[in-house]
């Protein structure tokens, strides 16, 4: 199968709290995987969203939040009943990208991902 990913993923597993609309806050997420580009989340609960639909995604980070303005990119339900949300960032700047990636470096699971 062909790479077809614009930027290397990196393992991280935090927290993420999503919102769709002002003060409409979905279930906690855990996420899978991040890159400079977007941010695979993974839901216990089953989650519903059309492609391209903008969300807020906040991670919690030891040092922090960070906060994002995200469209998604595709939805799956899992063979583990759980729903995955691929997300696109629209506004992550390169230094709050490196705010996460000294997380993942912090928590010793930094590299990409087949």
């Amino acid at each position: 199968m062909d790479e077809r990913r614009r930027h290397p993923r990196h393992a991280i597993a935090v927290t993420a709290r999503v919102a769709s609309a002002a003060e409409q806050q979905l279930p906690s997420a855990q996420t899978v995987d991040i890159s400079l580009g977007g941010l695979l989340l993974a839901f216990d609960e089953p989650i519903g969203f059309p492609v391209g639909h903008r969300l807020v995604v906040s991670l919690d980070l030891t040092d922090g939040h960070l906060h994002a303005i995200a469209s998604v990119a595709r939805v799956e339900r899992g063979i583990d009943f759980r729903t995955y949300i691929a997300v696109e960032f629209s506004q992550l700047r390169a230094d709050e990208f490196e705010v996460v990636m000294k997380h993942v470096r912090d928590a010793g699971v930094a590299g990409g991902m087949d």
